[in-house]
């Protein structure tokens, strides 16, 4: 493995003995510029990883809401349901007017919450 090597330093040092100094400055000039587009190609390349790490960051967070959101939308349901059960009841009583105005500032009180929630 190592003879390959050696004739690859030996070839380069011949072409190198054979070059004036205009071209070996032409290609120094140009490895530098090769050098520079190598650089801002891997810049981009880390830029686009970033914008991909944030866009898998983003959909793992939807991921996880999507998950959590049918059991709170269930939850508000039943919580609704009771609340509208109860109202219904305490409303065919007339006697119960108490009753009324708590399961009326209940709802309220949900609906509130509810409006001013972030789900």
């Amino acid at each position: 493995m190592a003879t390959p090597m050696v004739e690859d330093s030996s070839f380069e040092d011949d072409q190198l003995a054979s070059m004036t100094t205009e071209d070996i400055t032409r290609k120094s000039r140009l490895l530098d510029n090769e050098i520079r587009i190598l650089k801002e190609e891997v810049q981009r390349t880390n830029l686009d990883l970033d914008s991909y790490k944030e866009k898998i960051k983003e959909n793992q967070e939807k991921i996880k809401l999507n998950k959590q959101l049918p059991y709170l939308v269930g939850n508000i349901v039943e919580t609704l349901a009771v609340l509208f059960r109860h109202w219904l009841y305490c409303s065919a009583l007339p006697s119960l007017e108490k009753c009324d105005e708590k399961v009326h500032d209940l709802l309220f009180e949900f609906i509130t919450w509810f409006s001013h929630a972030q789900l």
